[in-house]
Protein backbone atom coordinates (compact mmCIF):
# COMPACT_ATOMS: atom_id res chain seq x y z
CA UNK A 1 0.00 0.00 0.00
CA UNK A 2 1.40 3.19 -0.99
CA UNK A 3 4.54 2.54 -2.50
CA UNK A 4 5.72 5.43 -4.74
CA UNK A 5 8.78 3.41 -5.90
CA UNK A 6 10.77 6.56 -7.98
CA UNK A 7 7.15 8.19 -8.54
CA UNK A 8 6.62 11.70 -6.94
CA UNK A 9 4.82 11.35 -3.77
CA UNK A 10 3.65 13.77 -1.12
CA UNK A 11 2.69 12.86 2.49
CA UNK A 12 0.95 15.24 5.10
CA UNK A 13 -0.35 15.01 8.71
CA UNK A 14 -1.27 17.37 11.71
CA UNK A 15 0.23 16.60 14.88
CA UNK A 16 0.10 17.73 18.17
CA UNK A 17 3.14 16.50 20.46
CA UNK A 18 2.51 16.35 24.30
CA UNK A 19 6.12 15.46 25.20
CA UNK A 20 9.85 16.07 23.95
CA UNK A 21 11.60 13.12 22.26
CA UNK A 22 13.87 10.94 24.67
CA UNK A 23 15.94 8.37 22.94
CA UNK A 24 13.36 7.05 20.23
CA UNK A 25 10.40 7.86 21.94
CA UNK A 26 8.16 10.56 20.90
CA UNK A 27 9.60 10.96 17.31
CA UNK A 28 7.02 9.23 15.30
CA UNK A 29 4.76 10.52 13.41
CA UNK A 30 3.33 8.81 10.33
CA UNK A 31 5.52 5.61 8.77
CA UNK A 32 6.20 2.62 6.88
CA UNK A 33 9.73 2.00 8.80
CA UNK A 34 11.30 -0.97 11.13
CA UNK A 35 14.74 0.24 12.09
CA UNK A 36 17.81 2.23 10.91
CA UNK A 37 19.47 -1.11 12.10
CA UNK A 38 17.70 -3.47 9.43
CA UNK A 39 18.81 -1.39 5.94
CA UNK A 40 16.55 -2.43 3.33
CA UNK A 41 13.53 -3.38 5.55
CA UNK A 42 12.68 0.40 5.67
CA UNK A 43 10.28 2.63 2.76
CA UNK A 44 9.61 6.44 4.09
CA UNK A 45 8.93 8.17 7.38
CA UNK A 46 7.54 11.94 8.38
CA UNK A 47 8.57 12.52 12.01
CA UNK A 48 8.37 14.27 14.70
CA UNK A 49 12.11 14.17 16.52
CA UNK A 50 15.43 13.78 15.29
CA UNK A 51 15.92 10.73 17.67
CA UNK A 52 17.99 11.94 21.01
CA UNK A 53 16.44 14.56 22.42
CA UNK A 54 15.18 16.94 19.86
CA UNK A 55 11.76 17.76 18.74
CA UNK A 56 13.09 18.61 15.33
CA UNK A 57 10.67 17.00 12.62
CA UNK A 58 12.33 14.73 9.84
CA UNK A 59 11.37 13.44 6.22
CA UNK A 60 13.36 10.86 4.87
CA UNK A 61 13.47 7.39 2.35
CA UNK A 62 15.25 4.36 2.13
CA UNK A 63 16.61 3.14 -1.13
CA UNK A 64 18.07 -0.67 -1.05
CA UNK A 65 20.26 0.19 2.39
CA UNK A 66 20.85 4.03 1.76
CA UNK A 67 18.93 6.03 3.74
CA UNK A 68 18.25 9.72 2.69
CA UNK A 69 16.82 12.19 5.25
CA UNK A 70 16.70 15.85 5.91
CA UNK A 71 15.21 17.50 8.71
CA UNK A 72 14.34 20.91 10.11
CA UNK A 73 16.51 23.23 11.74
CA UNK A 74 14.28 24.29 14.61
CA UNK A 75 11.96 21.83 17.47
CA UNK A 76 8.60 22.35 17.07
CA UNK A 77 6.65 23.78 19.92
CA UNK A 78 4.69 21.26 22.16
CA UNK A 79 0.99 20.91 23.26
CA UNK A 80 0.48 23.28 19.85
CA UNK A 81 -0.83 22.08 16.22
CA UNK A 82 1.59 21.70 13.74
CA UNK A 83 1.54 20.47 9.69
CA UNK A 84 4.21 18.11 8.63
CA UNK A 85 4.67 17.50 4.95
CA UNK A 86 7.16 15.74 3.24
CA UNK A 87 7.55 15.61 -0.56
CA UNK A 88 9.26 13.21 -2.60
CA UNK A 89 10.12 15.72 -5.85
CA UNK A 90 12.46 14.05 -8.77
CA UNK A 91 15.77 13.66 -7.80
CA UNK A 92 15.13 15.94 -4.38
CA UNK A 93 12.99 14.96 -0.68
CA UNK A 94 11.81 18.33 0.86
CA UNK A 95 10.15 18.78 4.25
CA UNK A 96 7.84 21.50 5.01
CA UNK A 97 6.81 22.53 8.81
CA UNK A 98 3.27 24.42 8.76
CA UNK A 99 3.22 25.31 5.17
CA UNK A 100 7.23 26.55 5.34
CA UNK A 101 10.38 24.77 3.50
CA UNK A 102 12.45 24.03 6.11
CA UNK A 103 14.85 21.05 4.77
CA UNK A 104 15.80 20.00 1.09
CA UNK A 105 17.77 16.45 0.56
CA UNK A 106 18.65 15.69 -3.15
CA UNK A 107 18.27 11.83 -3.69
CA UNK A 108 18.99 11.61 -7.28
CA UNK A 109 16.92 9.12 -9.16
CA UNK A 110 16.53 6.42 -6.88
CA UNK A 111 13.53 4.19 -6.13
CA UNK A 112 12.09 3.79 -2.50
CA UNK A 113 12.29 0.46 -0.97
CA UNK A 114 8.81 -1.73 -1.22
CA UNK A 115 9.34 -3.78 1.99
CA UNK A 116 5.83 -5.02 2.37
CA UNK A 117 5.43 -2.45 5.66
CA UNK A 118 1.84 -1.17 6.46
CA UNK A 119 1.49 2.42 7.53
CA UNK A 120 1.88 3.08 11.50
CA UNK A 121 1.01 6.44 13.31
CA UNK A 122 2.43 7.57 16.56
CA UNK A 123 4.79 3.86 16.67
CA UNK A 124 7.54 2.20 14.51
CA UNK A 125 7.13 -1.14 13.55
CA UNK A 126 9.76 -2.10 16.24
CA UNK A 127 6.28 -1.52 18.01
CA UNK A 128 8.15 -0.84 21.67
CA UNK A 129 8.57 3.47 20.50
CA UNK A 130 5.96 5.53 20.69
CA UNK A 131 4.65 9.32 20.53
CA UNK A 132 2.83 10.89 23.41
CA UNK A 133 0.37 13.42 21.36
CA UNK A 134 -2.42 13.56 19.11
CA UNK A 135 -2.94 13.54 15.46
CA UNK A 136 -5.01 14.27 12.50
CA UNK A 137 -6.08 14.57 8.71
CA UNK A 138 -3.46 11.57 7.26
CA UNK A 139 -2.93 12.67 3.88
CA UNK A 140 -0.96 10.73 0.92
CA UNK A 141 -0.60 12.01 -2.36
CA UNK A 142 0.66 10.09 -5.61
CA UNK A 143 2.30 13.44 -6.90
CA UNK A 144 4.59 16.42 -5.44
CA UNK A 145 2.80 19.19 -4.55
CA UNK A 146 3.90 22.45 -4.81
CA UNK A 147 4.64 25.39 -1.81
CA UNK A 148 1.56 26.80 -2.64
CA UNK A 149 -0.78 24.11 -2.14
CA UNK A 150 1.09 22.93 0.79
CA UNK A 151 0.72 26.70 2.32
CA UNK A 152 -2.88 25.99 1.43
CA UNK A 153 -3.22 23.01 3.43
CA UNK A 154 -1.58 24.93 6.44
CA UNK A 155 -4.34 27.84 6.27
CA UNK A 156 -6.65 25.97 8.26
CA UNK A 157 -4.34 26.20 11.14
CA UNK A 158 -6.86 28.76 12.50
CA UNK A 159 -9.60 25.92 13.50
CA UNK A 160 -6.71 24.19 15.36
CA UNK A 161 -5.80 26.49 19.05
CA UNK A 162 -7.81 29.61 17.63
CA UNK A 163 -4.76 31.43 16.18
CA UNK A 164 -5.17 33.74 12.77
CA UNK A 165 -3.23 33.75 10.18
CA UNK A 166 -2.11 36.81 8.28
CA UNK A 167 0.20 36.43 5.34
CA UNK A 168 1.89 39.24 3.38
CA UNK A 169 4.11 38.84 -0.11
CA UNK A 170 7.17 41.14 -0.09
CA UNK A 171 9.58 41.82 -3.22
CA UNK A 172 13.48 42.61 -2.08
CA UNK A 173 16.23 43.07 -4.74
CA UNK A 174 19.09 40.77 -4.55
CA UNK A 175 21.72 41.50 -2.08
CA UNK A 176 19.31 43.06 -0.03
CA UNK A 177 17.80 41.89 3.75
CA UNK A 178 14.36 42.53 5.64
CA UNK A 179 14.19 42.21 8.82
CA UNK A 180 11.35 39.67 9.91
CA UNK A 181 10.85 39.48 13.34
CA UNK A 182 13.79 39.34 14.87
CA UNK A 183 15.74 38.07 12.31
CA UNK A 184 16.80 39.88 8.88
CA UNK A 185 15.94 37.65 6.09
CA UNK A 186 17.71 38.04 2.42
CA UNK A 187 16.61 34.57 0.83
CA UNK A 188 13.57 33.30 -0.47
CA UNK A 189 11.19 31.86 1.35
CA UNK A 190 7.58 31.91 3.42
CA UNK A 191 8.37 32.92 6.59
CA UNK A 192 6.01 32.61 9.76
CA UNK A 193 6.22 34.68 13.68
CA UNK A 194 4.04 33.91 16.10
CA UNK A 195 2.65 36.49 18.19
CA UNK A 196 0.26 37.06 21.04
CA UNK A 197 -3.06 39.67 19.76
CA UNK A 198 -4.44 41.85 21.99
CA UNK A 199 -6.83 38.68 23.24
CA UNK A 200 -4.27 36.62 24.68
CA UNK A 201 -4.58 34.35 21.45
CA UNK A 202 -1.25 33.33 19.67
CA UNK A 203 -1.47 34.40 15.65
CA UNK A 204 0.91 33.51 12.75
CA UNK A 205 2.00 36.18 10.77
CA UNK A 206 3.83 34.82 7.32
CA UNK A 207 5.54 36.99 5.10
CA UNK A 208 6.21 35.53 1.88
CA UNK A 209 9.73 36.63 0.45
CA UNK A 210 10.79 37.13 -2.92
CA UNK A 211 13.98 38.16 -4.23
CA UNK A 212 14.30 39.91 -7.27
CA UNK A 213 17.74 40.22 -9.21
CA UNK A 214 18.94 42.15 -11.78
CA UNK A 215 17.80 41.26 -15.53
CA UNK A 216 20.52 39.80 -17.37
CA UNK A 217 20.48 40.88 -21.34
CA UNK A 218 23.16 40.36 -24.06
CA UNK A 219 22.77 41.13 -27.31
CA UNK A 220 26.01 39.43 -28.26
CA UNK A 221 29.34 40.68 -29.79
CA UNK A 222 29.63 43.19 -32.47
CA UNK A 223 29.26 41.71 -35.89
CA UNK A 224 30.50 42.59 -39.46
CA UNK A 225 27.34 41.55 -41.94
CA UNK A 226 26.77 41.01 -45.48
CA UNK A 227 25.05 43.55 -47.50
CA UNK A 228 21.45 43.39 -47.09
CA UNK A 229 21.33 41.14 -44.38
CA UNK A 230 19.31 41.79 -41.51
CA UNK A 231 19.78 40.98 -37.95
CA UNK A 232 17.46 40.64 -34.99
CA UNK A 233 18.38 41.61 -31.81
CA UNK A 234 16.41 40.33 -28.24
CA UNK A 235 16.24 40.77 -25.00
CA UNK A 236 13.99 39.60 -23.26
CA UNK A 237 13.37 39.05 -19.26
CA UNK A 238 10.79 38.82 -17.47
CA UNK A 239 8.51 41.57 -15.53
CA UNK A 240 10.72 44.40 -16.57
CA UNK A 241 10.80 47.58 -19.31
CA UNK A 242 12.98 48.28 -22.95
CA UNK A 243 14.30 51.19 -24.54
CA UNK A 244 15.98 50.99 -27.22
CA UNK A 245 18.61 53.83 -28.98
CA UNK A 246 15.85 55.44 -30.64
CA UNK A 247 13.12 55.04 -28.29
CA UNK A 248 11.53 51.84 -29.35
CA UNK A 249 10.21 49.89 -26.19
CA UNK A 250 9.86 46.35 -27.68
CA UNK A 251 11.91 43.43 -26.17
CA UNK A 252 13.16 42.95 -29.72
CA UNK A 253 14.85 44.68 -32.55
CA UNK A 254 15.70 43.99 -36.11
CA UNK A 255 18.29 46.11 -37.82
CA UNK A 256 18.82 46.77 -41.48
CA UNK A 257 21.54 49.22 -41.61
CA UNK A 258 25.13 49.67 -39.65
CA UNK A 259 25.45 51.49 -36.71
CA UNK A 260 26.23 51.24 -32.87
CA UNK A 261 22.65 49.66 -31.10
CA UNK A 262 21.95 49.64 -27.66
CA UNK A 263 19.04 48.54 -25.14
CA UNK A 264 18.04 49.63 -21.76
CA UNK A 265 16.54 47.25 -19.35
CA UNK A 266 14.91 48.04 -16.53
CA UNK A 267 13.13 46.11 -13.78
CA UNK A 268 12.20 46.93 -9.50
CA UNK A 269 15.60 46.54 -9.34
CA UNK A 270 17.64 49.33 -11.43
CA UNK A 271 18.89 48.83 -14.51
CA UNK A 272 21.37 47.33 -16.88
CA UNK A 273 22.00 48.30 -20.68
CA UNK A 274 24.23 46.41 -23.38
CA UNK A 275 25.20 47.89 -26.63
CA UNK A 276 26.62 46.02 -29.85
CA UNK A 277 28.11 47.68 -33.41
CA UNK A 278 26.57 46.34 -36.33
CA UNK A 279 28.62 46.90 -39.60
CA UNK A 280 27.98 45.70 -43.13
CA UNK A 281 30.75 44.23 -45.92
CA UNK A 282 31.18 46.83 -49.16
CA UNK A 283 30.63 44.84 -51.72
CA UNK A 284 30.78 46.10 -56.05
CA UNK A 285 26.94 45.06 -55.75
CA UNK A 286 25.24 48.35 -54.79
CA UNK A 287 22.16 47.59 -52.84
CA UNK A 288 20.98 50.76 -52.13
CA UNK A 289 17.16 50.56 -52.84
CA UNK A 290 17.54 53.06 -56.44
CA UNK A 291 19.89 50.29 -57.54
CA UNK A 292 17.71 47.44 -56.80
CA UNK A 293 14.22 47.72 -57.44
CA UNK A 294 10.55 45.91 -57.40
CA UNK A 295 8.28 48.32 -59.36
CA UNK A 296 4.93 48.28 -59.56
CA UNK A 297 4.65 46.98 -55.44
CA UNK A 298 1.87 46.15 -55.10
CA UNK A 299 1.35 44.51 -58.58
CA UNK A 300 -0.95 42.41 -60.33
CA UNK A 301 0.16 40.54 -63.21
CA UNK A 302 3.82 40.82 -63.22
CA UNK A 303 6.55 43.23 -61.58
CA UNK A 304 9.97 44.57 -62.60
CA UNK A 305 13.20 44.04 -61.35
CA UNK A 306 16.18 46.11 -61.85
CA UNK A 307 19.44 46.16 -60.30
CA UNK A 308 23.45 47.16 -60.83
CA UNK A 309 26.30 44.41 -61.17
CA UNK A 310 29.63 46.35 -60.44
CA UNK A 311 31.39 43.07 -62.48
CA UNK A 312 30.14 40.14 -64.01
CA UNK A 313 29.17 36.90 -61.70
CA UNK A 314 26.73 34.41 -61.08
CA UNK A 315 23.82 35.91 -60.25
CA UNK A 316 20.51 34.52 -58.65
CA UNK A 317 17.16 36.15 -58.03
CA UNK A 318 14.82 33.23 -55.91
CA UNK A 319 11.20 34.10 -55.16
CA UNK A 320 10.02 32.45 -51.73
CA UNK A 321 6.48 32.52 -50.29
CA UNK A 322 5.51 33.53 -46.45
CA UNK A 323 6.18 29.93 -45.28
CA UNK A 324 10.06 30.66 -46.50
CA UNK A 325 8.94 27.79 -49.85
CA UNK A 326 10.83 28.84 -53.31
CA UNK A 327 8.21 29.42 -55.20
CA UNK A 328 10.46 30.49 -58.17
CA UNK A 329 14.03 30.98 -60.07
CA UNK A 330 13.71 33.56 -61.88
CA UNK A 331 17.64 33.99 -62.84
CA UNK A 332 20.36 31.68 -62.28
CA UNK A 333 23.15 32.79 -64.78
CA UNK A 334 26.63 34.44 -65.06
CA UNK A 335 25.79 37.80 -66.02
CA UNK A 336 27.84 40.60 -67.10
CA UNK A 337 28.66 43.77 -65.23
CA UNK A 338 26.01 47.10 -65.51
CA UNK A 339 22.26 47.55 -65.08
CA UNK A 340 20.07 44.36 -65.42
CA UNK A 341 16.28 44.15 -65.76
CA UNK A 342 14.26 40.79 -64.86
CA UNK A 343 10.26 40.39 -65.46
CA UNK A 344 8.28 38.12 -63.15
CA UNK A 345 4.72 36.95 -64.09
CA UNK A 346 3.40 36.46 -60.81
CA UNK A 347 3.84 32.25 -61.45
CA UNK A 348 5.86 29.54 -59.90
CA UNK A 349 8.64 27.09 -61.32
CA UNK A 350 6.03 24.54 -63.15
CA UNK A 351 4.03 27.95 -64.77
CA UNK A 352 0.77 27.18 -61.63
CA UNK A 353 -0.30 30.84 -61.35
CA UNK A 354 0.66 31.90 -57.39
CA UNK A 355 -2.08 32.96 -54.80
CA UNK A 356 -2.19 36.78 -53.83
CA UNK A 357 -0.26 37.31 -50.71
CA UNK A 358 3.38 39.00 -49.75
CA UNK A 359 6.53 36.86 -51.10
CA UNK A 360 10.53 37.78 -50.43
CA UNK A 361 12.94 38.19 -53.27
CA UNK A 362 16.68 37.34 -53.22
CA UNK A 363 19.29 38.66 -55.22
CA UNK A 364 21.96 36.47 -54.23
CA UNK A 365 25.62 36.90 -55.99
CA UNK A 366 28.95 36.11 -55.18
CA UNK A 367 29.40 37.86 -51.82
CA UNK A 368 25.98 39.23 -51.08
CA UNK A 369 22.62 38.36 -50.72
CA UNK A 370 19.91 41.41 -50.99
CA UNK A 371 16.42 41.23 -50.32
CA UNK A 372 13.27 42.80 -51.04
CA UNK A 373 9.79 42.13 -49.89
CA UNK A 374 6.94 42.25 -52.71
CA UNK A 375 3.27 41.90 -52.55
CA UNK A 376 0.87 40.16 -55.16
CA UNK A 377 -2.75 41.72 -55.24
CA UNK A 378 -5.68 40.25 -57.30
Amino acid sequence: LLDPGSEDFSVSIWVYKRVSSSGWDNIWGVNKWNSGAAPGTNEWVLGIGAGGNTDRPTFGIQSGTTTYGTESTDDISLNEWHLLTGVREGSEIKLYVDGVLEGTKTVGNVSVNNAGRNIRIANSHMNNYYTDGMFDDLRYYDLALSATEIYALFTPASFFGGSAITSTDVTICEGDSILIGSDWKKSEGNYREKYQNTTGEVDISVTNLKVEILPVVSLGPDIILNAGEELYLEAYAPNVSYKWQDGSIKHDYTVTKPGDYYVVVSSLCGSVTDSVKISYKTSKLITEARHFTASPNPFTNSIRLTFYLGEQEDVIIAIYNIHGELVKTLVNKMMKEGTHESIWNGKGDKGQPLQSGIYFLKLITKNNITRKTIVKVK
